[in-house]
């Protein structure tokens, strides 16, 4: 019976002394594959680092989280997170509201909380054009209260998106800029079209185009089938470009070829180039030829949410335009429903 009691004791006393081979772990899942398990070391705005559990420190870039699942967090906040990813923001912000806050302790939990019910609102608010300041001064708050978050060049790049939906494009190149410092080519490439888009809507043209020909230099450089990607977005907002300066058969010939040699399964940049095409038929006051573009990225690339609704607010004034009401209305409706994450 002794021995027996011995043999508890001494097990009960490695289970404390191996504590952190039984605490789970942080898990760090990569958009190149795979994951890495492991104790968080420290987390920076553009890389992370764990010690994994064989002993050894990896350092993940944040251009390469998917996501972080940290050891202690509430069980809710995965559906949070898938809801976010898939568009369903209403739902994600009713999971959050089901959080009970007093046991979100652990800062890098309390920031994961924090970062998506800023995330569901601006995306809303970028969806319905509406409380957009409310969104912006909530992630702004998120920015300036996380330097060192993960997601700080993302929450940057939405308060330049926020910024620009309420005609601040000036104000909006700061934080792209924030998402080009980052030492990372994707993200300075991404960062020159959103910079190079303000611009335009300053109507700063030739800046524009220098933006994006910077892009397209850097993609060259780079030979990579994202930084192809980037490289078409880029000629793409040129042909925007050319269209505002009057220039708009050379725009529309751009974008024409573009789409000629974009794979059909391209959709996100499908879905953009049939916009710009819009856009540089509203330019030419060729009516049907732009609600045909719009309709174009309705019926086929629904899936690219911000590219849909973007269509979709063109198409409700065209259709009005073409004594079509009820088409109007029908599209309308349909943005209401994205702005609550189709909830």
């Amino acid at each position: 019976m002794k021995r027996r009691a011995l043999c508890l004791t001494l097990g009960f006393s490695l289970l404390l002394a191996g504590g952190a081979t039984v605490r789970a772990a942080d898990t760090v899942k990569k958009i190149s594959g795979g994951t890495v398990n492991g104790s968080i070391e420290s987390i920076g705005k553009t890389e992370v680092v764990l010690k994994k559990t064989t002993g050894a420190d990896e350092t993940v870039p944040v251009n390469d989280i998917e996501v972080i699942f940290f050891d202690g967090e509430p069980p809710l906040l995965k559906s949070v997170r898938s809801s976010a990813a898939s568009g369903a923001y209403t739902h994600a912000l009713a999971t959050l509201d089901k959080l009970d806050a007093n046991t979100v302790t652990r800062p890098e939990i309390q920031q994961e909380v924090q970062f998506y019910r800023a995330y569901c609102h601006a995306r809303m608010a970028l969806a319905s054009d509406s409380n957009l300041l409310e969104a912006g001064k909530e992630m702004l708050a998120f920015v300036s209260a996380n330097p060192t978050s993960y997601h700080a060049l993302a929450a940057n790049e939405l308060v330049g998106d926020l910024l620009m939906a309420v005609d601040k494009p000036d104000l909006a190149q700061k934080y792209y800029g924030e998402v080009a410092a980052a030492p990372f080519p994707d993200l300075k490439m991404r960062a020159g079209i959103l910079n190079g888009k303000a611009l335009v809507a300053q109507k700063k043209y030739a800046e524009a185009q220098k933006a994006f020909a910077d892009v397209v230099q850097l993609a060259d450089q780079q030979k990579t089938p994202a930084a192809e990607d980037q490289k078409v977005a880029a000629i793409l907002g040129t042909a925007d470009c050319l269209a505002n300066e009057g220039k708009v058969d050379e725009g529309i010939k751009q974008v024409q070829d573009v789409i000629k040699g974009l794979d059909p399964e391209n959709e996100p940049l499908q879905a953009e180039a049939f916009l710009t095409l819009g856009g540089c038929y509203l330019k030419k006051k060729a009516t049907k030829d732009a609600l045909l573009a719009y309709l174009h990225v309705d019926i086929v690339y629904p899936s690219q949410t911000q590219a849909h609704i973007t269509a979709l607010r063109h198409l409700a004034v065209l259709w009005n335009e073409l004594g079509k009401a009820d088409r109007s209305a029908q599209a309308t409706q349909m943005l209401k429903e994205l702005a609550n994450g189709g909830d």
